[in-house]
């Protein structure tokens, strides 16, 4: 019998929606895709084989957990992803493989403190190898060995070498490694993952063993980032300051600051001003106890970025003037907090978005609104890219909207955090274990979301890589959705959940828009689908969209409106008027005529979502043939 869609509620309060077999819902077995919701808070979604989950599938547990990957008879079994977060714990990431709801077989365990890496058995690590971490110190020891590795690996004898490539599954790798003379270390890390399988013999069977080569690349990549930062790291704001000079010279003494405790706005020599802390507690000076460090080359590059910042100015950036130190709970700490220029009458885009009216009503944004703060954001984060910038914590929180004379101003907030770099999974601490809905005030927001905007952040960023311009865009293309569907990204998941279905499951936002959407509507949405796709090679970077979409799109709009009515019918018309006379209507492909006068053959999905709607057609198709003609190096990281 051919599974159909049912919608199924049982006795104990759970629902099924999905693909089933039977003649009603009551004597239905789930087979096929679905969602069952469990009463107690859980969900599954994913594949079902005789009312069993069975195949690929996403389990969000009540506790915020979150589980993605392969399912037998009702078991994790196969390659997948568990994630756990809790504030003092931080980020658990398991990734490998399981057996019957238990880890068992190559995988790796990572958090902010380190690495487990090798082979389990009953969720235990059997044989392998682990990685401690400390701002400027690390510890690399084997499964079953008392003594550690040496702490620089670079400096690895060639038996270390084996031990370490044996730990991890490559079988006869101490003798291979004997071979490779006095230089095993500094071979080991100048080598490729793919390079490793030639430094041992591969385990029987591993060949096609996915998960054994991911961990093995893994655990490499893992020890080559523990080993980039080899100065010893700054333990207190008197060193930071004698390491970077320049952070001293933009250093504001608090008493200038007419601030309350703990209020973030100021005043400062006669100029109204905004603090935003950062997520470092450190001792003034020096002393037997440090329990916070920071990484020296994290300092630095943090340092440099400061300076770049403070002397950077835009029409759509505001104004960075300095950095102060704020007194925390302990006398002897303080932490470091930002001094933006304050904004008079202005309010947070997510404020916008989202804010409801004394009646229940929430502020119309037509698609001129959208484009003109669209447009922006793109600028400012144009101009960070040009001199090298990253913003890191693009999110609606962290844009402000201004009017001027009747028309928004969209102006980017919070650049300098430089988060990112210090550990954004400190900054988790802000957020709460599960994901609730209830009414927060602005300053809650701005605590939530604006200091650790996870829900923007791009997949490649969730699994602890790179920042890149490329990463920024997705966040931009999360800000034009959360416009567009007036929605907080993953509103409903938790931290470990995000982590876990759009880190590594691909799980992706609706973006198709209705048939009845307006041309402009569309446009943003196809640019928010584009900025979203998970190849960092797909989507568009911001001078792209700048340059040949988002300004062209508004000047557009604006001939348009000059025009009138009876010039965008005209426009049509001689559209229309010009395709007949290339390509006769009827049966076979869709051709449209961009403004240059090409023509290109209409995409089949935009034929199928927006039928005969041709200037949907040529709106989409002129911006994904600028998507196509992108230079490769565009995606680069600025």
């Amino acid at each position: 019998m051919l599974s159909k869609p049912w919608k199924v509620s049982y006795a104990n309060g759970d629902t099924y929606e999905g693909e089933a077999t039977g003649p009603t819902p009551a004597q239905s077995v789930r087979h096929g895709y679905g969602v069952y919701s469990y009463s107690s808070g859980g969900r599954y979604e994913g594949e079902f084989v005789e009312d069993r989950k069975q195949g690929w599938g996403s389990f969000f547990f009540e506790n915020g957990d979150a589980y993605e990957g392969q399912w037998y008879c009702d078991h994790c079994h196969g390659r997948g992803v568990l994630v756990h977060w809790a504030p003092d714990q931080g980020i658990l990431v398991y990734e490998g493989e399981f057996r019957e709801g238990q880890r068992c077989g190559s995988g790796r365990l990572v958090s902010e403190s380190g690495g487990l890496f090798g082979t389990w058995e009953d969720g235990l690590l059997v044989k392998g190898a682990q990685i401690e971490l400390e701002p400027g110190q690390m510890a690399v020891s084997v499964v079953g060995e008392t003594s550690e590795l040496g702490p620089h690996p670079a400096e690895w004898q060639p038996s270390e070498v084996g031990r370490w490539l044996q730990a991890l599954g490559l079988e006869e790798a101490p003798e291979r490694a004997m071979a490779s003379g006095p230089s095993g270390g500094a071979q080991l890390m100048q080598a490729q993952p793919e390079e490793l399988l030639e430094m041992g013999q591969v385990p029987s069977g591993a060949e096609l063993a996915e998960a054994w080569t991911h961990t093995l690349a893994a655990a490499h990549k893992a020890l080559l980032s523990a080993s980039e930062d080899v100065m010893p790291p700054v333990g207190c704001w008197e060193q930071l300051q004698v390491a970077f000079p320049s952070i001293k010279r933009r250093l504001v003494p608090l008493a200038e600051l007419a601030a309350e405790p703990g209020e973030r706005q100021a005043d400062w020599k006669g100029l109204a001003v905004e603090l935003l802390p950062l997520p470092v507690q450190l001792p003034f000076s020096q002393g037997p106890s440090q329990p916070q460090k920071v990484r020296f080359d994290a300092a630095k590059d943090w340092a440099q970025d400061l300076e770049l910042l403070c002397t950077l100015r835009h029409p759509n950036l505001r104004p960075l003037l300095g950095i102060t130190l704020q007194p925390s709970e302990s006398p002897s700490f303080a932490g470091l907090s930002l001094i933006f220029e304050a904004a008079r009458g202005s309010r947070l885009l997510f404020e916008v978005i989202h804010a409801s009216f004394s009646d229940g009503s929430r502020q119309h944004l037509d698609f001129r609104t959208e484009l003109q703060i669209g447009l922006g954001i793109c600028e400012a984060m144009a101009a960070l890219a040009s001199r090298g910038l990253c913003h890191g914590a693009l999110c609606s929180v962290n844009v402000e909207v201004l009017q001027t004379g009747g028309v928004l101003h969209a102006r980017l907030c919070g650049h300098g955090a430089g988060w990112w770099r210090f550990g954004w999974r400190r900054c988790l601490q802000v957020r709460g274990a599960q994901a609730k809905r209830c009414a927060l005030s602005v300053e809650e927001v701005c605590r939530k979301y604006g200091v650790c905007p996870v829900n923007w952040m791009a997949p490649e960023v969730l699994r602890g890589e790179k920042l890149r311009q490329a990463s920024e865009v997705h966040s931009f293309g999360r800000v034009l959705w959360e416009m567009l569907f007036r929605a907080v990204p993953y509103g409903e998941f938790s931290i470990a959940q995000i982590v876990a279905a759009v880190g590594y499951g691909r799980h992706q936002l609706r973006t198709s828009a209705a048939p009845s959407a307006s041309a402009g509507r569309v446009f943003l949405q196809e640019v928010a689908d584009q900025c979203m796709r998970w190849d960092l090679a797909e989507r568009p970077s911001f001078s792209l969209l700048l340059e040949e979409s988002l300004r062209e799109t508004k000047q557009a709009d604006e001939r348009r409106r000059a025009k009138g009515v009876l010039g965008r019918l005209g426009g049509k018309t001689e559209a229309l008027l010009g395709r007949s006379r290339a390509e006769p209507l009827g049966e076979g492909p869709r051709m449209v005529r961009l403004e240059t006068g090409e023509w290109l053959r209409v995409d089949e999905d935009l034929v199928e979502q927006y039928p005969d709607d041709e200037e949907k057609w040529r709106t989409l198709m002129a911006f994904r043939a600028k998507m196509a003609s992108q230079p490769a190096a565009e995606i680069a990281a600025p």
